[in-house]
């Protein structure tokens, strides 16, 4: 009887190993990695092994933060930043972000317009605020700082495509020596018209152009940057949700998925919202909760204030039905 008992005991344990699913893979050094993202439209699945054929762990959402630790064929070994789980997904849906500028490539030192989002700076013929006015360079714009130009408050600068030339207030310039990626997201419409996507890459560009950075301490305003969605500045006509949930033509119809990408990216870095909207009922190409409606119109806004420590440079990207944000820190220095 006492043999058979041992037996017995013997062969659950064996069971036990053979059919157990440990709920994470296995633990690798996760000190050295690079930060990237989910660049799906639903979800991606983290796998126990590095096949499709693997056990699933979980569902990561589109957009969602990963930290790649090693590649195996066509796999990421990653651990996610919300849960700290490891495991295996496809390689061709997670992006690596290069930065978008990277001074120590280049020769020469560089700095961004800080002027407030959607405003300008002035680009002057000499050292003092009485000189002429040659141009205006808009807030994010990268501009090379002429050597041993410094004068009286002011750098001698010239635009990264050379167009523009001339001194700027070093109050307004902001000295750095790299960016860093800390956050993005990505929201895709299951069908959008060619109006919409006109639409959305319009408001990103302009995101891009005038609203990019933004100082600890400052406030980002839809409306002071990307404002009115009218016919002068390309906007065409597209479905727009009324507030009552119905749909209607309407210029600009597709920016809030803008609005919402931007706003699912900054809340990621832990700072401030001081202003969002839902829609009146909830949209296909966010998370339930996670978007953002705007309209300069009726005066609905988005805004947030950045109260982290460093300066964030933000990268639209708009590719068919598809929004993209990118976050990066910037690095200050000489």
């Amino acid at each position: 009887m006492k043999r058979c008992l041992v037996s017995l005991v013997s062969l659950v344990l064996v069971m036990v190993t053979l059919f157990s699913i440990p709920t994470v893979a296995l633990a690798q050094d996760t000190t050295d990695y690079r930060l990237g993202y989910a660049n799906v439209k639903n979800y991606l699945t983290l796998r126990q092994k590095a096949s499709t054929e693997s056990r699933s762990i979980r569902h990561i959402d589109h957009g969602e933060l990963l930290r790649v630790i090693s590649k195996k064929g066509k796999f990421y070994y990653v651990e996610t930043v919300e849960d700290g789980l490891t495991g295996y997904v496809m390689a061709s849906y997670v992006v690596i972000p290069e930065t978008p500028f990277d001074p120590s490539s280049r020769e020469g030192s560089y700095a961004i317009v800080s002027t407030e989002p959607g405003s300008w700076l002035n680009v002057r013929s000499a050292a003092s605020r009485d000189a002429d006015i040659l141009s205006t360079i808009y807030c994010g714009t990268i501009v090379e700082i002429i050597p041993d130009s410094y004068e009286s408050g002011f750098y001698k600068v010239r635009t990264l495509d050379g167009n523009q030339s001339g001194f700027c207030s070093a109050d307004y310039l902001t000295r750095f020596t790299g960016m860093e990626f800390i956050s993005a997201a990505v929201n895709t419409q299951n069908s959008s018209s060619k109006n919409r996507n006109t639409n959305m890459a319009i408001a990103c560009r302009t995101i891009n152009t005038i609203g990019a950075f933004v100082k600890p301490g400052e406030t980002f305003d839809w409306i002071d940057v990307v404002g009115h969605t009218t016919v002068e500045k390309g906007y065409k006509t597209a479905p727009v949700m009324k507030s009552d949930g119905s749909t209607e033509p309407g210029l600009g119809g597709g920016v809030c998925q803008v609005a919402t990408t931007l706003y699912d990216a900054v809340e990621k870095t832990g700072t401030k919202i001081v202003e969002r909207h839902l829609h009146a009922k909830p949209v296909h190409y966010a998370r339930t909760g996670r978007e953002a409606t705007v309209s300069a119109d009726a005066g609905v806004n988005f805004r947030f204030k950045n109260t982290l420590k460093y300066p964030i440079y933000i990268v639209m990207i708009a590719k068919d039905n598809r929004v993209t944000c990118e976050v990066y820190r910037v690095i200050q220095g000489d």
